[in-house]
């Protein structure tokens, strides 16, 4: 995180207040996805200056606080920025890009380890500070189950794997890296765009070439333009190639949404990487297969 904090000309400080214990019983993979959305909004929204992680432990509780110089809120949006997507106004969304869904998952990991995630204080134009606390010992990491995949050969415990070129579609930077890194390590090429407008005159730039795209991977959620326009101007220009769309609501309602506006798929977040994986090799094999069909009627 120190690295993104040095490009935006921030200072990360890391702090720690009296003695800490040495061990701790909790889901780690889980603590550190939310302190990595966490401390990724607080750079995010900080124009300049510095955010600060301070640990510290009392009453056989962690306390993470996250503090930071950044544009801050009023009382009223303290609560509200925990629901997905949600922003304090529309020219913040129009500068920023958005909360997305960092903290919301954020907060729901916090609850399942037996903990809690609050803004303690924030003033707008002076910065917010946020505190994780965590019980040293929590129960809550059993609650999320184990991933289960195999190979295309069978293997048991091993990941799925897929061959061919994805376009992924999205504008979070800790979501275009995770999500590339899914995809990469299972074998796909992949092509970033950083928001839907961008998405589709990759698409286009990419018709005829020698390497042309097996799959799109959309988010729905984007500033600019969002997946459900992208999605339908692809379309509208006779686009044929799968689209996955990627979501945090997960509802009848989103699903129907998503495939009127043209996606082939569905999966919400947070993503489970065999899920997000298999689906990929899937609509791969189905849009190779379309392609062949469109050939034989044209020949």
């Amino acid at each position: 995180m120190r690295e993104r904090a040095t490009r935006k000309g921030l200072s990360l400080e890391i702090g720690v207040i009296g003695e800490l214990p040495r061990f701790v019983t909790t889901d780690k993979t889980r603590v550190k996805q939310i302190l990595v959305n966490v401390i990724g909004n607080a750079i995010k929204f900080t124009p300049e200056g510095s955010v600060r992680l301070t640990l510290s432990e009392s009453d056989r509780k962690l306390r993470f606080e996250i503090s930071d110089t950044g544009i801050g809120m009023t009382d009223d949006k303290r609560e509200l920025i925990f629901e997905p997507f949600a922003q304090a106004d529309t020219s913040t969304t129009r500068r920023f890009g958005g909360t997305g869904l960092g903290l919301a998952i954020s907060r729901r990991l916090a609850d399942a380890l037996g903990g809690s995630l609050v803004v303690e204080d924030s003033t707008p134009g002076r910065g917010s500070t946020f505190v994780l606390v965590l019980p040293l010992e929590s129960g809550g990491a059993e609650r999320f189950g184990r991933l289960r995949a195999t190979t295309r050969e069978g293997e048991p415990g091993a990941l799925p794997t897929a061959e061919g070129r994805v376009l992924l579609v999205e504008d979070g930077v800790d979501n275009q890296r995770l999500l590339s890194h899914f995809l990469r390590t299972a074998g796909l090429k992949v092509t970033l765009a950083e928001h839907g407008q961008v998405g589709v005159k990759t698409y286009l730039a990419s018709r005829g070439s020698a390497d042309p795209f097996d799959l799109i991977v959309m988010d729905m959620q984007m500033p600019v333009m969002n997946g459900y326009e992208a999605t339908e101007t692809l379309r509208r220009n006779r686009c044929r190639v799968p689209i996955i769309a990627v979501t945090a609501h997960a509802s009848p309602d989103e699903r129907g949404r998503c495939i009127a506006a043209g996606c082939d798929d569905y999966i919400t977040k947070p993503i489970d990487r065999a899920t997000l994986i298999e689906r990929c090799a899937h609509w791969i094999a189905e849009s190779r297969k379309r392609a062949a069909e469109e050939r034989d009627r044209a020949a």
